[in-house]
């Protein structure tokens, strides 16, 4: 694997401005990616020429953008899903041995879905995981899911959160998708960007000030899963 959510640390980093180099230019924006693109590329050719067994792809951040049936939104879903979603795996198509896909995000154009939350905000919406899984298909590549998680400090919404997911991604391996594994994000509590340790998307809790780990319930229910399956 050769880049980690390129379009999400691009966007954070130069267009927000949440990450270093706390840029916002578009220009810059834009010219990350193609220089991103341009990297996997080259990393990809010269990996190969040291081991052409060696299996490349990247790790891509993928969301469900949903619509009402307002034109308007209609166009802006149809744009966003194509630059967020497709253009950097379209232009790397040649490049890659399998897609690494991490999911957490489902947005909708128009409407006022109430949907529960996670401790940082983000709608759970199980069906959005079957709906990106399907976006993959046209590559014709094996796809990892490489993260897809919660923020639960209290350990109330992960389990129903783990079933739910991976009930809808067995839904898609049963209609074609080329799912190889998942893997869920994260084991440990863990130092989640610009938000610090304040997150918890571990499987086990961590005491930071005593190192101290601690298995929650919800491990039990992924545990029982990977044994008897759904």
């Amino acid at each position: 694997m050769t880049i980690n959510e390129p379009i999400v640390w691009a966007s954070e980093s130069y267009l927000h401005g949440r990450w270093p180099p706390f840029t916002k230019n578009y220009i810059s924006y834009v010219r990350v990616i193609v220089s991103l693109i341009k990297s996997h590329k080259l990393a990809y050719k010269k990996i190969k020429e040291l081991n052409s067994d060696t299996q490349v792809g990247v790790a891509k951040n993928n969301q469900y953008f949903d619509s009402d049936k307002n034109p308007i939104n209609i166009l802006i879903r149809i744009f966003i899903v194509w630059f967020r979603n497709k253009m950097f795996l379209n232009a790397i198509s040649e490049h890659q041995d399998f897609i690494g896909l991490n999911h957490y995000f489902y947005r909708k154009f128009g409407g006022n879905s109430e949907l529960s939350k996670s401790d940082m905000g983000w709608a759970i919406y199980p069906p959005a995981i079957y709906f990106v899984l399907k976006e993959l298909v046209k590559y014709k590549k094996p796809v990892y899911i490489t993260e897809n998680g919660i923020a639960d400090a209290k350990d109330l919404k992960r389990a129903d959160f783990i079933r739910d997911y991976i009930d809808y991604v067995k839904k898609s391996i049963d209609e074609g998708v080329n799912v190889r594994g998942y893997f869920y994000w994260s084991l440990l509590d863990n130092y989640e960007w610009s938000f610090g340790f304040d997150k918890r998307f571990g499987l086990v809790e961590v005491d930071y000030g005593t190192m101290e780990r601690k298995i929650r319930p919800s491990a039990y229910v992924y545990k029982g899963i990977i044994e008897n399956g759904l």
